[in-house]
């Protein structure tokens, strides 16, 4: 689905592959990185966090893979609203990916509380950051957000096929919810810089099975 950036697909892939330090690493790297499916999913039950590593942990694997820019910030693009202390990350990310990864991952933010702060609710946080989206012309932006995003509604279909209605367990929001926002992301998606790339119709081809899926438990339901 990412054919149309090579350079970004072969970058992510490596990291994924290549990488098992920051696959595994941190629930933020381990998504960004390929391995989850939302960043409200919880926790496996009983599962061990190791403690978080330091952007320059990621920026040794980073340079190692002639990572670009937007590859570097896909891999980071959690870690400022979920790494603790927003003001001293992004100070790490300006000093070791200098100003354009700082920027996309800050755009990719949708809420940076400092230490000691709670993020706003679910809902308010997602309809911020869909109008961000939506008012960003910054193409690299868009990929990097549509790359995390198509991972993520894979992610979420693939579990639904093994353990069914149990997958929204992990999950803050609703079913239909999270179809809410996926599909006012597949809207903003559909009418930018993207829009016609293998990437988006992948987009909205998994966004559609999602539906099926969400349907198909609520009609169970009923």
């Amino acid at each position: 689905a990412l054919a149309k950036y090579p350079a970004l697909a072969a970058a992510l892939l490596m990291a994924q592959e290549r990488c098992g330090a920051l696959h595994t690493a941190t629930p933020a790297l381990l998504r960004a990185a390929g391995g989850g499916a939302d960043d409200d999913a919880a926790a496996g039950a009983g599962a061990a966090e190791p403690p978080p590593p330091a952007p320059r942990d990621a920026a040794y694997f980073a340079r190692a893979l002639a990572l670009t820019d937007e590859a570097i910030a896909g891999l980071l693009h959690d870690t400022i609203e979920d790494g603790g202390d927003p003001t001293a990350i992004r100070a790490q990310i300006l000093n070791q990916f200098g100003p354009r990864v700082l920027e996309i991952v800050e755009a990719m933010t949708d809420a940076a509380p400092e230490p000691g702060e709670e993020k706003p609710p679910w809902r308010e946080r997602k309809e911020a950051y869909v109008a961000h989206l939506a008012g960003c012309d910054d193409a690299g932006v868009h990929r990097v957000c549509l790359s995390d995003k198509l991972y993520n509604l894979r992610a979420i279909n693939a579990d639904f096929a093994e353990i069914g209605e149990h997958l929204w367990e992990r999950f803050t929001a609703e079913p239909t919810e999270q179809l809410w926002y996926f599909g006012s992301l597949s809207d903003v998606f559909a009418t930018g810089r993207l829009a016609g790339t293998r990437a988006q119709q992948a987009f909205v081809a998994e966004l559609n099975l999602m539906r099926r899926n969400v349907a198909s438990g609520l009609s169970a339901q009923s």
